[in-house]
């Protein structure tokens, strides 16, 4: 696709900065790593409390399908100490010659990351989504590939609706926060360099999140927001 998923922008640590080191033993999995490095999203870390995120992920071929399976843990930033933990698992395998699909999970937990009961204590923030791949190659040089995806995020305090300007409020902590996405890229290859692509994607939400219109004189307000956002994109790559 020439978009990238809801689940890699929102669910996932999004920037690494740290080491890696990855090993491919003879047995078992067919590749393990493990990286150490800043904050979840952190590019540099400059404080006195250096909080720190540990990855581990694993991969292996089953006959011809491939699994891999991450996981990241570590405080969200270096200062505030408070644990994010993401897992994602991808499962891929062609049916066919010319029919491959790919599934994608994740799951996300992080500490006191919600708004504040009356209570005075913090909600945690959780939240999970799939996505589903299917390509099609038409020829060998002609494809398109179709992905779906759904994101919930519970209370509200990963996806910050609360924040986004909409014709209705949104109450982080007792509503959940959804997004929904259908997306089709046809590809072509042109020659041995180039790669033409053409996409179309709906963006779908459980509340008015999408900006209509953004006015160009007045920056700081938005016009009344919806629930749908429709997306046309079109991509030419050229290796070299």
């Amino acid at each position: 696709n020439i978009t990238r998923s809801f689940l890699f922008g929102y669910t996932i640590n999004f920037q690494n900065t740290g080491v890696r080191a990855q090993y491919e033993p003879e047995i078992g999995f067919d590749e393990i790593y493990v990286g150490y490095g800043n904050g979840h999203d952190e590019i540099y870390d400059e404080d006195d409390a250096q909080g720190k995120t540990i990855e581990v992920a694993v991969g292996k071929a089953i006959g011809d399908a491939s699994l891999f399976l991450a996981m990241n843990y570590g405080p969200e930033t270096s200062d505030d100490g408070l644990i994010r933990q993401t897992y994602t698992a991808v499962f891929g395998m062609p049916i066919g010659d010319s029919l491959s699909i790919v599934a994608n999970g994740v799951y996300g937990h992080e500490e006191d990351a919600g708004d504040t009961r009356g209570n005075s204590t913090v909600v945690d923030g959780e939240w999970y989504g799939a996505a589903g791949y299917i390509t099609y190659d038409h020829s060998d040089t002609a494809s398109v590939t179709f992905r779906a995806e759904y994101l919930k995020d519970i209370g509200g305090s990963r996806l910050d609706f609360d924040g986004i300007t909409s014709k209705k409020s949104f109450n982080q902590g007792s509503e959940d926060a959804i997004l929904k996405s259908f997306t089709v890229t046809p590809q072509l290859l042109i020659g041995d360099h180039g790669i033409l692509r053409v996409e179309f994607r709906r963006d779908m939400a459980n509340h008015e999140v999408f900006s209509r219109q953004t006015m160009a004189l007045t920056p700081n307000t938005q016009t009344a927001q919806n629930k749908n956002q429709d997306t046309v994109s079109l991509q030419y790559i050229v290796s070299f």
